[in-house]
């Protein structure tokens, strides 16, 4: 090696990746997913009608996110994770673009399936490109940024609400998804720009030990996606229920609800880069197991209706929310090669999608039982248990040669 050799990474090799992969997961798992609900009373009293049929328009939204998750396998084994992080930008900025201009409830159904199913092939074909960039002992923290670009676009959402009611009045929202539309045209350029094509071209068949054709799980990931499970069903109770539960002791107003809510918002947006950062040098095991027991206590700490236990857990369930999924992230990208990586992490993303659809049903439906949210937030609790020993089963590991 000469003397001028360099063996450590230049911060610009991995970070540019890492703040690309963050702006094109905002525009899409953010504004495409998350926008809708900020505007949905609107949007219902403008033309939807009632909110069966808004809930209709997330489920459809939500649906096309999975179904993109497991489409986006198959087509990352023929394209370039690259161009379909491109290909799914254009077409979520076009529906973003649409929005606005439907007047019929079964067309904002269809363009609502059309970008989840961008979002979620988006969303996968991330998680390649900063893998491909980051080196190991950046992985962590490059995940972590990677993820918070969705709480950074979930603030930026707020901006632009009240930037359209400013210009144009109360009940602007279409302007809302015209000004996001643009801001997607400026990430797709971005994208374009600034991140360079594998060196290696098309990727490689997402195939590996025991699956030579590249079918069923990758080996090694059974307890991964049971971890990524458990932790979307804590997730789709905490994060549905909170502020209802938080006001029914009665310690709590609306406002001050409302407010705990948005504290989880703003920590959010630094739990995966926090947290991340901290598994590159601890380990990610350890860090995955005691995060997943502090957002068991979270939840454990809910139903006790208590003002500062109550503001102090959305505070810390929102750095464990993005923190959770950037260590496992990471852990996966240690233990996968780089053909099998977008394959697990699609089947991790369909667990926790799946975890999130069934349970807030479950959850209201005990609440609607027992009379209040405290055995739907104990059940959490449980379940957070159970993800930390199913991490415990989930070792680290160094990458599998490819």
């Amino acid at each position: 090696m000469s003397a001028h050799a360099d063996p450590r990474p230049r911060l610009g090799s991995w970070l540019v990746p890492a703040l690309l992969m963050a702006a094109s997961g905002g525009l899409t798992m953010g504004f495409g997913r998350l926008t809708f609900p900020v505007l949905l009373e609107e949007m219902t009293a403008d033309y939807l009608g009632s909110y069966s049929v808004a809930g209709l328009v997330s489920a459809a939204n939500l649906g096309g996110y999975l179904v993109g998750t497991l489409l986006s396998n198959a087509w990352l084994r023929r394209t370039p994770a690259r161009t379909l992080v491109v290909r799914g930008l254009c077409v979520a900025t076009a529906c973003l673009a649409l929005t606005p201009a439907v007047r019929d409830v079964y067309f904002v159904l269809a363009v609502m399936f059309v970008l989840g199913i961008a979002s979620g092939a988006v969303w996968i074909s991330c998680v390649p490109v900063v893998s491909g960039a980051a080196p190991a002992e950046r992985r962590g923290v490059a995940y972590g940024l990677m993820l918070s670009g969705i709480g950074t676009s979930v603030a930026l959402t707020g901006l632009v609400v009240r930037l359209a009611d400013h210009l144009f009045g109360p009940g602007s929202w279409r302007a809302v998804w015209v000004i996001e539309g643009a801001i997607g045209l400026l990430v797709i350029a971005s994208v374009l720009l600034l991140l360079r094509p594998a060196p290696t071209g098309h990727p490689a068949p997402a195939a590996g030990p025991g699956h030579p054709h590249g079918r069923g799980l990758p080996s090694g990931i059974g307890w991964a996606v049971a971890i990524y499970l458990f932790y979307g069903t804590v997730h789709g109770l905490y994060s549905n229920y909170v502020v209802a539960a938080a006001q029914e002791g009665g310690n709590l107003s609306s406002g001050q609800a409302t407010a705990a809510f948005s504290v989880l918002g703003l920590t959010n947006v630094l739990g995966g880069l926090v947290l991340g950062r901290l598994s590159d040098g601890w380990g990610r095991r350890r860090l995955l197991v005691g995060a997943l027991v502090a957002l068991s206590g979270c939840a454990a700490a809910v139903p006790l209706h208590q003002a500062g236990l109550t503001f102090a857990s959305c505070a810390l369930y929102g750095m464990l929310m993005t923190g959770v999924p950037a260590v496992l992230t990471a852990s996966l990208a240690d233990r996968l090669p780089a053909r099998q990586l977008a394959s697990g992490y699609a089947a991790i993303s369909l667990a926790v999608g799946v975890g999130q659809l069934v349970s807030p049903p479950a959850g209201g439906w005990l609440a609607d039982v027992t009379g209040d949210f405290a055995l739907t937030y104990l059940v959490a609790a449980a379940l957070g248990l159970v993800a930390a020993a199913a991490a415990v089963r989930f070792p680290d590991q160094k990458r599998i040669p490819a």
